[in-house]
């Protein structure tokens, strides 16, 4: 009986190094100091690993000069791929850090946008102010029945799901039924009358990601 003691204190002692050394080797979502590694991701994969497929030392302006802020929307980069270079496409990319802040691509209504990271965690929420169209029926009396396009500006907010790579528009219709799958939420969801649990979706999201952080390697 003694001998067992003793096998199971040295498994516990060697499970507690092995659970610290995993700690010390990651960063986690939830940490104060939390920050991915700068650089462009072209890859979901390469972004859970923490790994940039692309470094901004990398990366040039169509002058070849070294650039000083990434807006790949807006401007054209090439990359240095030993003695050739290559045009950048902004199709490819994934998403990219910059100064610590992690910025996914996404579509609305035909245009690309990159939303910024508002809510990190396994359900990882990002906004973007985007453009809509609205088509409505014109009053112009020379051209009655003609319609015109009213384009409006508006905060557009988006989920990733760090565990499939998936984007999910933040509404409560694709949120509410993943969220009730934790036990605390789905008790907050429970106490919150339905009229009520549309206002407070992004408080229920909150709450989720603090009980599901995430793990990345430094």
């Amino acid at each position: 009986m003694r001998y067992l003691a003793i096998i199971g204190l040295i498994l516990y002692v060697l499970s507690c190094g092995a659970q610290s050394s995993v700690a010390k080797d990651s960063i986690y979502s939830n940490d104060l100091d939390f920050k991915l590694k700068d650089g462009v991701y072209l890859l979901w994969e390469d972004f859970i690993l923490n790994k940039p497929s692309l470094k901004f030392e990398q990366l040039t302006t169509k002058e070849g000069k070294q650039i000083s802020e990434f807006r790949p929307l807006e401007r054209i980069y090439f990359v240095k791929t030993g003695d050739s270079t290559l045009k950048l496409n902004p199709a490819e990319i994934f998403g990219f850090t910059e100064n610590g802040t992690f910025y996914i691509q996404f579509e609305h209504e035909g245009s690309s946008y990159f939303g910024r990271t508002v809510n990190p965690g396994a359900l990882w929420q990002f906004a973007a102010m985007v453009i809509s169209y609205q088509r409505t029926l014109s009053y112009n009396p020379y051209f009655p029945g003609d319609y015109r396009t009213i384009p409006s500006k508006d905060l557009k907010q988006i989920i990733l799901n760090y565990k499939t790579g998936e984007v999910y528009p933040a509404n409560s219709k694709v949120l509410i039924p993943i969220l009730a799958k934790d036990p605390k939420i789905a008790s907050l969801l429970d106490k919150t009358p339905k009229r009520k649990r549309k206002k407070r979706l992004f408080y229920f999201l909150r709450k989720y990601n603090e009980n599901n952080p995430v793990a990345f390697p430094k």
